[in-house]
């Protein structure tokens, strides 16, 4: 049989790859995507995302074994007070002293971690022994340091190892063959991939570098899985710490509800974490608890928006967000007399008391410790606002662990939301996206190597600084150099490409679970369960509904017309600034009248008046397409015509039916369905009658 990839030119694959399958029928797509698989520069990547889903752990795992009596890595007999070297460390414990075994012991050591705030942790408690190396802390004072250093401890971020190793190959070659690398907090090289990808690379290619020069140690209490290890240290075993003695923390999952009154005047219960919050400082700020409240929510903008709401002093919370010029330009929009400031997880106000309110993201909790001894965890996970779903085996295990002195230290609450899921996506349907996406890089990289080499420089400035259009740019893509080593390892650079990154497929998988595994409506229940329960130092309860009261919750009944009025007038606003009702309301409007929505976005606000709030003449509106089809719809037109191109009737039907079927809209089609898509009008043609497009709608 003919290879179906033959059949077309390489224009035309570049387009449909790349532009997307509309178009195709699913025998077709099916067989061009097979035929594809098979072509030689795709078989590597697509090798590489079946193996993702390979359950099989090969690696050998080496047991470190311990004793009744050991609490802290230190106390570990087998061990004798030095970390393990060339392997992958598996604590197991969190917070069980390794990070302050590396700092304190005799051997010379570089400890890379993902965060400042960490830095700034560690730093706090052993200033006369650790150097610290970021953009945060002054490098000339820290070079200064390290010179005077017998035995070198210095933290450094993953943004400024390079930089550091280089200097101290040129200025201390009298401890640089003794230096250990111990990169701690490991599983961040897979969870925080997509958004620090440049300085993660860069890591990876200096480590790679020093693999057979140095020691290293991947070191996490949460390693994760086999499959989301680094490259190019396959050789390197697992080494796990066996506890005799380990005490589980207690993980309450909870499911917080109200009772919400609906413009038809039901009553129905509603799965919200913000009321629950709010609850739970009132009831603090009230003096009805003694517990300080620390709320691990990784969105700025959401913590915000309940201090706000509730309209909390300075001096009443805590914000421990990653420290930048963004962030800290939000917190000064709260108020215009005494300023809020972001600050360490541990920090206390001027009288040395703790905050009863503390708002904490991923930057704050990773690997730092808090010792206010009436700390209690409340982990936030809110699924519409997807950057709340992180990892519960590595992210969350960690964040319960921050609070060493607490009198609540062996319990923690985790709030989540489970009334809302995008579609979801089954490991199939996965597969099938993601290998047409490794398809557009392989086609982008192949597309941009063939150009001149200002042609291409300019290309990689742009792919670089995210420049490029949509259709021109895919995340799976990376640029790789090439050319000649020195003495250290910098590359002196002869040549610059593209390439498939093999990282970013990984990560891809990595969020696929996340969002249809673990945080999946129909899985929330056993997902959460058992990513907690993967870790021995942890024992997640079954999730518990709690129906909660909250002011302002009922409304009074609206007329149609009532409920079409306040939408315009919430949905007009910016996200940011909505009242916490608005935007319960327009949760409302999309569970209880989605046509409403739908119409607006479809229609605009003016279109409502010419149908007179009419529900009847929304819906029947709304009735040929739903917008969300309509636009996918309008995107293949475009692709397969242009404004001025003509048609006939049989090819229109055959081509719209073949969208239909592509984005599983269950239709039968017509000719006359391209009226609701395109401005077109009849003519003649070489005899026949044809249609010619004459605007896109």
């Amino acid at each position: 049989m003919l290879n179906i990839v033959n059949e077309f030119s390489l224009d035309e694959i570049s387009r449909i790859v790349i532009v997307g399958s509309y178009g195709l029928g699913d025998s077709l797509k099916k067989r061009f995507l097979e035929d594809f698989e098979k072509q030689e520069q795709c078989q590597k990547y697509i090798g590489y995302m079946n193996e993702l889903f390979d359950v099989k752990n090969n690696r050998k795992i080496i047991p470190i074994p311990t004793e009744e009596k050991d609490l802290w890595i230190d106390d570990i007999t087998a061990l004798g007070k030095h970390l393990p070297k060339n392997c992958f460390l598996d604590k197991v414990k969190p917070g069980c002293g390794a990070t302050t075994l590396a700092i304190e012991n005799d051997e010379h050591y570089i400890i890379v971690a993902p965060f400042n705030p960490l830095l700034k942790n560690k730093y706090k408690k052993h200033k006369n022994t650790l150097v610290c190396y970021s953009s945060e802390f002054d490098k000339n004072k820290a070079i200064n340091k390290i010179r005077k250093q017998d035995i070198v401890k210095v933290m450094v971020t993953y943004d400024s190892f390079t930089e550091l190793m280089e200097w101290l190959y040129f200025s201390r070659r009298d401890v640089f063959d003794e230096l250990n690398i111990l990169v701690d907090e490991a599983h961040n090289l897979i969870t925080e991939y997509q958004y620090r990808d440049n300085a993660i690379d860069q890591l990876h290619k200096t480590l790679l570098y020093f693999k057979d020069k140095l020691k290293i140690t991947f070191m996490s209490a949460t390693l994760p899985d086999n499959k989301y290890l680094i490259s190019g240290f396959e050789d390197y075993p697992i080494q796990r710490i066996e506890w005799k003695k380990v005490d589980p923390v207690q993980v309450n999952v909870i499911i917080p509800v109200i009772r919400k009154k609906g413009a038809n005047g039901s009553v129905r219960l509603v799965n919200e974490i913000k009321p629950f919050i709010r609850q739970l400082i009132a009831n603090r700020l009230d003096g009805k608890t003694t517990r300080n409240l620390y709320f691990l929510c990784n969105s700025v903008d959401y913590a915000i928006g309940i201090v706000k709401e509730m309209k909390l002093r300075p001096d009443q919370v805590k914000f421990c967000f990653a420290n930048n010029t963004k962030n800290q330009e939000k917190l000064d929009k709260l108020s215009s007399r005494k300023r809020f400031e972001i600050v360490d997880i541990d920090e206390t106000d001027e009288n040395g008391n703790y905050y009863p309110v503390n708002f904490v993201t991923e930057a704050s909790f990773e690997g730092c410790d808090c010792m206010d001894e009436n700390a209690v965890a409340y982990i936030v996970t809110d699924v519409l606002k997807r950057n709340t779903l992180l990892d519960v085996a590595t992210k969350y295990v960690q964040a319960i662990f921050r609070f060493r002195e607490s009198k609540y230290k062996m319990e923690a609450y985790h709030l989540i939301n489970a009334t809302y899921d995008n579609e979801k996506i089954d490991e199939d349907e996965f597969k099938q996206n993601l290998k047409w996406e490794i398809l557009k890089a392989v086609k982008l990289c192949e597309r941009y190597n063939q150009k001149n080499d200002l042609e291409k420089g300019e290309l990689i400035a742009q792919f670089n600084h995210k420049l490029l259009k949509k259709d021109e740019y895919s995340c799976f893509m990376a640029v790789k150099t090439e050319g000649q080593y020195d003495d250290f390892g910098i590359e002196n650079v002869s040549d610059k490409y593209f390439v498939v990154n093999e990282k970013m497929i990984q990560y891809a998988y990595f969020v696929w679970n996340i969002h249809n595994k673990v945080f999946s409506v129909d899985e929330t229940k056993n997902g959460i369960n058992e990513s907690y329960n993967r870790s021995l130092v942890v024992n997640a309860l079954e999730p518990v509904i709690i129906d909660i009261d909250d002011d302002g919750i009922y409304r009074e009944k609206l007329s149609y017309k009532g409920t079409i009025e306040l939408f315009l007038e919430a949905v007009k606003k910016p996200e940011r600034d909505r009242t916490d009702a608005e935007r319960e309301f327009l949760q409302e409007v999309y569970l209880e009248n989605r046509e409403i929505m739908d119409f607006y976005t479809l229609r605009g606000e003016e279109a409502f008046k010419k149908v007179r709030y009419s529900k009847i003449a929304v819906q029947r509106a709304l009735r040929d397409c739903p917008f969300d089809k309509k636009s996918r719809i309008i995107s293949a037109l475009k692709r397969r015509y242009h404004i001025g191109d003509y048609y006939e009737n049989k090819a229109m039907k055959e081509f719209l039916q073949a969208i239909y079927e592509e984005i599983k809209y269950d239709r039968k089609a017509k000719a006359t369905d391209i009226k609701e898509f395109c401005e077109v009008k009849r003519s003649t043609k070489d005899g026949k009658e044809v249609f010619r497009i004459l605007n896109f709608k």
